[in-house]
């Protein structure tokens, strides 16, 4: 049951992996630009 949990977890943030760096962008496109 904790395996099932947890490759929820995963695949979400596969998902949302290509989101994510998107939605940093949107968030904080300030600090993408900075090093």
């Amino acid at each position: 049951r904790k395996n099932r949990g947890n490759k929820t977890q995963i695949e979400v943030a596969d998902k949302l992996n290509i989101s994510y760096q998107q939605y940093q962008n949107l968030e904080n496109p300030k600090k993408q630009i900075q090093p």
